[in-house]
């Protein structure tokens, strides 16, 4: 899977499978990263949804897995449509809306102007979901742990002190906040 993803080919698939063969090797911090990649093209997938979650549940060792953000519930359509999908729902919205106000400055009839408002409405709303979905996926810089034992510390080389009492898991999941050479600072859950 690592060399088709190589090629250059990036797909939901590729992603799950491989996170599944990453599951079936015990390795599971990388299997949760190929989840989470699967899950910018394949957001409805209920078995990439049930075999993240089982990734999450092996690597939290009993701890509850993350709730699911508000905004979410706000922007429910969020998880029916991939990452991709939306811009070009986004960009067909928004060439519609033009098109009918357009068709609203020649003709006297008012339902090219009505119908323009609907499109500009709905492109506003497809606008705010590609929005989230791109903070989520690309502005936000997110990373798994794959190996057990990693030490997180309170400073950018290995002279600091620790900053938990126990090293990092494997499939531990963190954002990072800046980064100094090979170090990351990051926020843990």
């Amino acid at each position: 899977y690592q060399e088709i993803l190589d090629s250059g080919v990036k797909s939901g698939a590729v992603f799950f499978n491989q996170g599944n063969a990453f599951m079936r090797a015990g390795r599971t911090g990388l299997a949760i990263a190929a989840y989470r990649q699967a899950q910018r093209s394949r957001p409805a997938d209920p078995y990439l949804a049930a075999n993240l979650q089982y990734a999450l549940g092996k690597a939290a060792s009993g701890e509850s897995v993350q709730s699911r953000p508000l905004a979410l519930y706000v922007l429910f359509w969020q998880d029916w449509i991939g990452y991709a999908a939306k811009f070009r729902l986004l960009a067909a919205a928004a060439a519609v809306a033009f098109g009918l106000a357009c068709a609203a400055l020649f003709v006297q009839n008012p339902w090219p102007k009505r119908l323009g408002v609907a499109a500009l409405v709905i492109t506003g709303i497809l606008a705010v979901s590609a929005a989230y979905d791109w903070n989520r996926f690309d502005r936000v810089q997110r990373g798994v742990v794959v190996e057990n034992g990693a030490v997180a510390r309170m400073g950018y080389n290995d002279s600091y002190p620790p900053a938990l009492t126990q090293p990092l898991g494997d499939g531990a999941e963190f954002t990072v906040l800046d980064r100094h050479g090979d170090w990351l600072f990051i926020r843990l859950s």
